[in-house]
């Protein structure tokens, strides 16, 4: 009975490992399409576009990577996650309607970035968890 009893733990140990691995492999899936539509995108998409692929509400996102310090109040990335890779900035220059140019800056969530803001939008209570992620969304998104 106690071999019985053994076998039978090792049995359920074996499948929850087995879960945990179906599970893993899953998000590795994911990861791994946001690798290849990255690659399609030129790596990177507006942050509007990134808001849908974590189910929130856009200006929650904006809201949220200007309070933990990601960007400006003018929504311009701080210089450390342009290094990190997380943000990739883009200058775009447009002439208003009395015939001055401007130059702004469009900030741009990397692949990298997109792994960075995950576990801290699901720590902030923003996200439930990494199951709200909506990597297909990525696949028609233009960067």
């Amino acid at each position: 009975l106690r071999q019985l009893a053994a076998e039978v733990e090792q049995r359920e140990a074996l499948q929850a490992k087995n879960l945990q691995l179906e599970t893993k492999a899953k998000e590795d899936a994911q990861r791994v399409e946001m690798a290849k539509r990255a690659i399609e995108s030129n790596g990177a998409w507006l942050i509007r576009v990134v808001a849908k692929v974590v189910n929130v509400p856009c200006s929650a996102l904006f809201d949220f990577m200007r309070r933990t310090g990601i960007l400006t109040a003018k929504n311009e990335p701080y210089a450390a996650f342009v290094k990190n890779g997380v943000i990739r900035p883009k200058l775009s220059t447009f002439t208003d309607s009395d015939g001055n140019e401007h130059t702004k800056i469009t900030s741009y969530v990397t692949p990298r970035g997109i792994e960075y803001l995950i576990p801290r939008l699901i720590k902030d209570g923003l996200i439930k968890d990494r199951s709200c992620v909506q990597y297909e969304l990525l696949e028609n998104a233009q960067g």
